[in-house]
This record gives C-alpha cells, sequence and structure tokens, in this order.
C-alpha cells in the first residue's frame, strides 16, 4: 500500500477516534466533571500506555527537533485546554466543526508569516470558512465566548499540524505523542488543581476509555501527517464531524439549527477545497522538480 494511502487510512481511523473521545468528553462534562479535569485525563491515561509502547520498542527517549517538539507541545496543549472547554458548553456538532478549521487557519498562517501565495479560489474560501464560523457562533448568542474558544482550537491546532510534519522527518510518532502527553498532562494539572474531584466510578471508567482512545487516535494521525502531506491527510479529519453530528442526534437529542447546519456545511467546504488546492500545488509543484 503506498505511503498516501495508508497515510489517508491512518487519518479517518484518527478522526473516528477522535468523535468518541470527543463524545465520552461531552458526557463526562454532562455529568458534571470539570473540564480542565477531562482534559488532564485525556493527556494523563496516555503517558503510561505511551512509555510501555516507547519502551516495547526500544526507542530513544531523546527528540532531535526539540524547537519544533516543544512548538508542538504547547501547541497541542492549549489546543486540548480549548477543545475540551468547547466540547462541555457547546453542542457535540457545534465544537467539533469549529474546532475543524484547522485547514481555513493553516492557509491563512502560512501566507502572514510564511509568504505563500494564495489562489483566488483559497482566499474565496477563507472568507467562505469564516462565515461559516460567524453562523455557528451567531455574535448575539450566549454560546458567543465559548464558540470563541472552539475556534481557537483550530487556530492551536493548526500550528501543531504544521510542526508535525517538521518532526515527521526526525521523530517516531510514539515519541512525539508522549512528549506532549507529559506536557499536556502537566499544564492540565495545575489549571484543574483547584477544581480536581473525585469522579463517581463509571465516571472514572469513562475518563480512562477516553484517554486510551484518545492516545491511540493521536499515534494515528501523527503517522499520517509523517506519511503524507499535511493538506492530503488532512481532509480524512472532517469524518469527525460527520460521525460527532449523527452521535450528538441519536445519543445526546442535541438539536441542529438550520444556519448552524449551513455554518458547518460551509466549513467543510471550504476546508475540502483548501485541502484540494494545496494537494494540486504540491502536485504541480514536484512536477517541476
Amino acid at each position: 500500500m503506498l505511503d498516501r494511502q495508508r497515510g489517508i487510512l491512518f487519518m479517518v481511523a484518527a478522526a473516528v477516534g477522535f468523535a468518541v473521545m470527543n463524545s465520552l468528553a461531552k458526557l463526562l462534562a454532562n455529568h458534571g466533571v470539570p473540564s480542565t479535569e477531562i482534559a488532564f485525563a485525556r493527556s494523563a491515561v496516555g503517558v503510561p500506555m505511551l512509555l510501555l509502547i516507547v519502551r516495547a520498542k526500544g526507542l530513544p527517549f531523546t527528540v532531535r527537533n526539540q524547537r519544533a517538539m516543544w512548538l508542538r507541545a504547547l501547541a497541542g496543549s492549549a489546543g486540548l485546554i480549548c477543545t475540551f472547554h468547547a466540547l462541555s458548553t457547546l453542542p457535540l456538532s457545534e465544537a467539533t466543526a469549529l474546532q475543524n478549521t484547522t485547514p481555513l487557519f493553516v492557509a491563512l498562517l502560512g501566507f502572514i508569516f510564511l509568504g505563500e501565495k494564495v489562489r483566488t479560489r483559497v482566499v474565496a474560501m477563507l472568507i467562505a470558512g469564516f462565515v461559516g464560523v460567524v453562523l455557528i457562533l451567531r455574535p448575539q448568542s450566549g454560546d458567543f465566548a465559548n464558540g470563541t474558544i472552539a475556534v481557537l482550537a483550530g487556530a492551536f491546532s493548526a500550528v501543531a499540524m504544521v510542526s508535525l510534519r517538521k518532526l515527521g522527518a526526525t521523530e517516531t510518532p510514539e515519541i512525539v505523542v508522549l512528549w506532549f502527553a507529559i506536557a499536556a498532562a502537566c499544564f492540565t494539572f495545575v489549571l484543574s488543581a483547584k477544581t480536581l474531584m473525585m469522579p463517581a466510578p463509571i465516571d472514572l471508567l469513562w475518563m480512562v476509555v477516553m484517554g486510551a482512545v484518545g492516545t491511540v487516535s493521536q499515534i494515528w494521525m501523527t503517522r499520517a501527517y509523517a506519511l503524507d502531506i499535511a493538506a492530503r491527510v488532512g481532509g480524512g479529519a472532517y469524518v469527525n464531524v460527520v460521525v460527532c453530528a449523527i452521535i450528538g442526534a441519536v445519543f445526546f437529542a442535541e438539536p441542529l439549527a438550520w444556519v448552524s447546519a449551513i455554518g458547518i456545511a460551509v466549513i467543510l467546504l471550504a476546508g475540502f477545497v483548501i485541502a484540494l488546492d494545496a494537494q494540486s500545488a504540491s502536485a504541480s509543484t514536484r512536477s517541476r522538480l
């Protein structure tokens, strides 16, 4: 199987796993568990799992590209905190869609900080994508602040995603996820210290399952970005939005307003077109070499 195909398969599997993780986080939030404690569980459960995997594979704990690793760990931790806050305060489908604005931010950051050329259709899709964000946020609604935090999760994820591509050349996925989990566990523990509570036994079980599923999905996502260009494999992440919308409607009885549905569709379309454009641009560049 080609690396391109493997990368897409890993990303789709990761997207489904993250949908399960998001759903369990929503369930825990509905049971009164603070979002910072949910974020801590997500990270802390993964650390011993990853240590066992790294040790079993005989992988070195050292990191070659420390700058990119720190960037990935810090951005990923910030994104994780924003993600679980959004999941605890917004409908599952809306929170997930707003978090998946990452491709919009990747294109925008590439233009502002890297001087990358942006074609007219990408500019149009960027505008359309952020219009979709506004449709979901509805500034006059009471969820505007929480929705903005969900969008910040997408922005931080964009920074983390760029760093993953750099790390893929020098580090194994397990080491990348291990150091991210350690950093995120430290940050979220500090934030959750004041509100830390002992959850009910069933909630404790769900926290362990959520952390395990999230860790495995993180490894799959990291491997996907290491196998192929971010723009191409990133499209598979949108499976997450669809699965979360279904779970939200079926298991959480969350109504989806027609305005939000249009906003979600616009964001998905914009991200998909931007991914296709980046893919064609990459192919064009390789053909000239």
